[in-house]
């Protein structure tokens, strides 16, 4: 008679509890690791947003300085218009004598600077930046002695008085209110610009430097919280409530060809 050896076979797999163990440990992870993609996304779509609307806002400073700069250029002094022609605290508008023609009529010699009705802006009838919020102009005039205005600051500092033409048109020039440091701003937290009558009268020709202000939005909107958001330009405060990515970009240009 042989011996039979009998083997016992073991049942290999999981039990319920390893299961269920193994199914907590994966949501977790997963979870994790949905999180930190969709915490990714939204940084990168925000930084994506942020350097398109930097540059989008660089491109239109940079060609709007450009032009301003050489505002009155006229190598000849044969053309009478050259100069600013027109200056608010929205647009500016002035002419040059590029080619040395003895007039101001050619492409390019007439420029104008101003939101169009796009909503961008605008170099004369061509958009030189997209979604622009708010354009804002300020500007700094020769006295009679032919130096630039200026003023003394609650601080004691002599800074360069920057007006605009009074926007209810009584004639003269007002001044932009400014904190102590000479810096445009709503310094009385009244929400308005105030605006101080210098009681003079400038010619459009005294005019030596431009400061400019140009805020620009993103094309839509981010995925984060909406938050307030308020923006000096120039004689306005622009205020949103909203999640859309702005930059506010300023800069001062003096107009080299003005007062020769």
């Amino acid at each position: 008679m042989h011996n039979i050896t009998k083997f016992k076979v073991s049942e290999l797999g999981f039990t319920l509890v390893e299961m269920l163990v193994a199914m907590v440990i994966a949501v977790v992870v997963g979870t994790g690791i949905m999180s930190l993609y969709v915490n990714s996304s939204k940084t990168y779509e925000t930084q994506t947003l942020v350097a398109e609307t930097q540059q989008n806002s660089r491109a239109g400073l940079a060609a709007m300085t450009w032009d301003i700069r050489m505002a009155g250029y006229d190598p000849s002094r044969d053309s009478s218009d050259a100069g600013v022609i027109q200056a608010t605290a929205t647009m500016i508008r002035f002419k040059m004598d590029l080619n040395d023609d003895g007039d101001t009529t050619d492409t390019d010699e007439d420029i104008a600077y101003a939101i169009n009705g796009s909503g961008n802006l605008g170099r004369n009838s061509q958009p030189v930046s997209e979604n622009t919020t708010a354009l804002g102009f300020a500007y700094a005039y020769a006295d009679t002695n032919g130096e630039l205005t200026t003023y003394i600051t609650t601080s004691g500092n002599e800074e360069i008085l920057w007006a605009i033409p009074d926007p209810g048109g009584g004639g003269t020039w007002v001044q932009l209110e400014v904190n102590a440091e000479g810096t445009v701003s709503d310094a009385d937290n009244n929400g308005t610009i105030a605006l101080v009558d210098t009681t003079t009268n400038v010619d459009f020709e005294d005019i030596r430097l431009v400061k400019s202000w140009l805020l620009s939005e993103a094309k839509r909107q981010d995925r984060a919280p909406a938050t307030n958001q308020t923006y000096i330009v120039g004689n306005q405060i622009v205020t949103r409530n909203d999640s859309v990515k702005r930059r506010l970009l300023t800069t001062t240009v003096s107009c080299r060809n003005m007062g020769i």
